[in-house]
């Protein structure tokens, strides 16, 4: 007979962490280049580096620290080439800053295309 109570067994928490997200996040490094969208303060773009993207959100190191709930253009170098000789197409995303730590930044993209 086993010497811890029986509902020990029922709140022990599994070896791994699930996944609860709807959009699985891939780690991804690559060239971004940003610009905030209608801040009243001028333009404010900078350039970065991605460190994962999934299907509805990107996060990325930032040159500075963004504003959270401020609309952002993300324009990412995506690491294909199209044709031989040819420029490598853009993956240019929309959305809204809704995290901030330091330099990292998360967005929700509303809208994403790709630019060939």
């Amino acid at each position: 007979m086993p010497s811890t109570p029986a509902n020990a067994r029922r709140t022990k928490q599994p070896a791994h962490e699930v996944e609860r997200r709807l959009y699985v996040r891939y780690p991804f490094i690559l060239n971004v280049d940003y610009k905030l969208l209608a801040t009243g303060s001028g333009e404010q773009i900078g350039v970065g580096k991605t460190v994962n993207l999934s299907g509805r959100g990107v996060l990325f190191e930032a040159t500075d620290a963004l504003p959270a709930r401020t609309l952002v253009e993300i324009t990412i170098d995506w690491p294909f080439v199209k044709e031989e000789g040819s420029d490598a197409p853009k993956l240019v995303m929309r959305g809204r800053v809704v995290r901030t730590d330091s330099k990292l930044v998360a967005v929700r993209v509303s809208r994403s295309e790709f630019h060939f």
